[in-house]
């Protein structure tokens, strides 16, 4: 590392700290990107943009709200236990509060449209929208700070 890099913004890591950071977007970047698709075809199944208004969705008994949580639990178990790297523990965060947010929301979808025919789920599908556009806002700022640990690579 040169006496200048530091001061002109480039910042170069270690040779074990890379390797910590390589090591573990090995194994996030794709459990990531399954939970990315799997977010995107729940919503594309319900036939709602991302970051709509959830009482619009075409969920009638909550089934894709449940398979949805089905299918990404494992997954999302898999990424919140991985230990990331320091340079990595922003966007690690990011990503566990925004599968968190998406499967809570989902979780909340499906409870209520079960009871629909006893309870009205309007609250609850409001709810979930709010959750659901906070976990988008966690997505953007996570592609963000991805794009940051990746230029720490470069």
């Amino acid at each position: 590392m040169g006496l200048l890099d530091g001061l002109f913004g480039k910042r170069r890591l270690a040779p074990e700290a890379r390797a910590a950071l390589e090591h573990y977007l090995t194994a996030a970047d794709p459990l990531w990107q399954w939970l990315e698709s799997e977010y995107r075809q729940w919503l594309e199944r319900m036939g709602v943009g991302r970051g709509t208004d959830m009482t619009i969705a075409h969920d009638p008994r909550g089934e894709h709200s449940g398979v949805f949580v089905w299918r990404t639990i494992e997954t999302e178990r898999m990424l919140t236990q991985l230990q990331p790297p320091p340079p990595a523990a922003r966007l690690h965060d990011m990503w566990v509060r925004c599968v968190r947010a998406r499967h809570e929301a989902a979780s909340a979808m499906y409870d209520a449209l079960q009871v629909a025919e006893v309870r009205s789920p309007r609250a609850a599908l409001v709810e979930a929208g709010r959750t659901l556009a906070e976990a988008e806002r966690l997505q953007q700022q996570a592609e963000q700070e991805r794009a940051a640990v990746g230029r720490l690579l470069a």
